[in-house]
């Protein structure tokens, strides 16, 4: 967070959510990159890792509070494998 400018300006940040064991998606993480770190050279900024690191889903940022406001109120527990 740049606290120099005023409002002050988030410029980086990395949101991880880890769920049960029994989930077959073991954790969700949103990665917002500061410009200078041109990630992989891509130019992504904004992405999302679905249980693995290796995948990152590209996207249009979203605030924090919004993140925050999915984790506690929109991700919906899975439903149990149909047997």
């Amino acid at each position: 967070m740049n606290e120099n400018i005023k409002p002050a300006e988030i410029i980086a940040f990395d949101f991880e959510i880890r769920f049960l064991e029994d989930n077959p998606t073991k954790f969700l993480c949103f990665d917002l990159n500061r410009p200078e770190d041109n990630n992989e050279g891509k130019g992504k900024l904004f992405y999302i890792h679905p249980g693995n690191d290796d995948l990152m889903i590209h996207g249009s940022p979203i605030s924090p509070l919004e993140i925050l406001h999915l984790f506690l109120y929109d991700l919906k527990k899975p439903e149990p494998p149909r047997t």
